[in-house]
């Protein structure tokens, strides 16, 4: 928590996103969120919600689902990171039926890029939940 201006509190934390698709028309990006969800991955969530979830990782082998997540089904997809020293936890999760609209105008770091080969399951996993 920050004190900006006024004298009042400003609460901050880093956001991890996929871009599913850019709008630089109207400046905005449609985004879906990556989250481990307090390094519980989706063990809490119900089976449907679980459902609309899926491994993404870093480095060369996918993570194992917990053993709670029972209705996880999706095919990992891996991410290419630009900086070799960073990485996802291995219980992060990307959720495909929660898109954000994110404004240009926000403070964004790239970090890397889905890699090729799962691409085509990122926008077709995307897709069943638009």
């Amino acid at each position: 928590m920050s004190i900006v201006s006024y004298g009042e509190y400003a609460y901050a934390r880093i956001s991890r996103f996929i871009i599913v698709e850019a709008k630089p028309e109207r400046h905005y990006s449609k985004c879906i969120p990556i989250s481990t969800y307090g390094q519980r991955a989706t063990e809490s969530k119900s089976a449907p919600e679980q459902r609309e979830h899926g491994i993404v990782y870093t480095g060369s082998q996918a993570p194992r689902k917990l053993p709670r997540e029972k209705a996880l089904h999706k095919d990992p997809i891996q991410v290419q990171l630009d900086d070799p020293s960073m990485k996802l936890a291995p219980e992060s999760r990307v959720n495909f039926a929660f898109t954000r609209p994110i404004q240009h105008n926000v403070k964004v770091k790239n970090v890397g890029k889905v890699a090729k080969a799962d691409m085509y399951k990122l926008i077709h996993y995307w897709k069943e939940y638009r």
